[in-house]
């Protein structure tokens, strides 16, 4: 967890400075107070999921950037092209197709699988395929709520996903995230409360919910255990 939150104080700071932000400007930008930054910055505060989820989007950047080094940002200063490099990198994908699907966000969409396919979507898989690298968890000080990285953000096609873990009784509230974004929600364990323009619905293990994320939503975990749930992002394109 030390070397995740060097990272994530790293990153913010880099991301800051390659703006030219202050940290009263940084502050303006993600809704993150000041102080809250800079104690990110210094290795001195932990921020909550939902807190890294403000700073990510003011920044314009992955959840993922901030606690996988794999998806943050490459350094301008070590990864500087030649022009030479960089026509023929543009002259190899011109006229290459987007690979990234299309969006289509408009209006939420539950899948609600039948008992025994629910049942089915719940067995363990016989031979699972692991992401690489080894999956990175972020876990907040109070333990309610834990983030756990799966696969981090392609730019090629645009998604990260991540495992969710809501402890008994937990409630995370989100702001909204950047314009265009959607998540894809499936319960792996338990059931799920998630809060939608100010409604709230359930979803039991092997449900799901489309929706668009560029608006306030939140979780809850109404059931005396953890529940767990995969949490597949998709950014719109940049």
């Amino acid at each position: 967890m030390q070397a995740l939150q060097h990272h994530l104080a790293d990153t913010l700071k880099r991301e800051r400075s390659q703006r030219g932000w202050s940290l009263t400007q940084a502050a303006d930008a993600t809704g993150v107070s000041k102080a809250m930054l800079g104690q990110i910055e210094r290795g001195e505060s932990s921020p909550t999921i939902a807190t890294l989820w403000k700073i990510a989007t003011g920044f314009n950047l992955s959840f993922s950037a901030f606690i996988s080094a794999e998806a943050a940002p490459p350094d301008p200063a070590n990864t500087a092209l030649s022009a030479a490099q960089q026509a023929a990198a543009a002259q190899q994908t011109e006229g290459d197709p987007d690979p990234r699907p299309p969006h289509s966000g408009e209006g939420d969409q539950v899948s609600r699988p039948s008992r025994q396919n629910r049942a089915s979507a719940a067995a363990p898989v016989e031979h699972p395929q692991r992401s690489h690298p080894t999956p990175v968890a972020y876990q907040q000080s109070d333990r309610g709520m834990q983030a756990t990285l799966l696969f981090p953000f392609d730019a090629e096609t645009g998604f990260e996903l991540l495992v969710i873990e809501l402890a008994a009784g937990a409630l995370s509230e989100s702001s909204a995230h950047e314009a265009g974004m959607i998540e894809h929600v499936i319960v792996l364990e338990g059931e799920l409360e998630i809060c939608l323009d100010g409604e709230w619905q359930r979803l039991a293990c092997g449900e799901g919910v489309r929706f668009r994320a560029d608006r306030p939503h939140a979780y809850r975990n109404p059931g005396a255990q953890p529940v767990r749930f995969h949490d597949v992002i998709h950014y719109p394109r940049r």
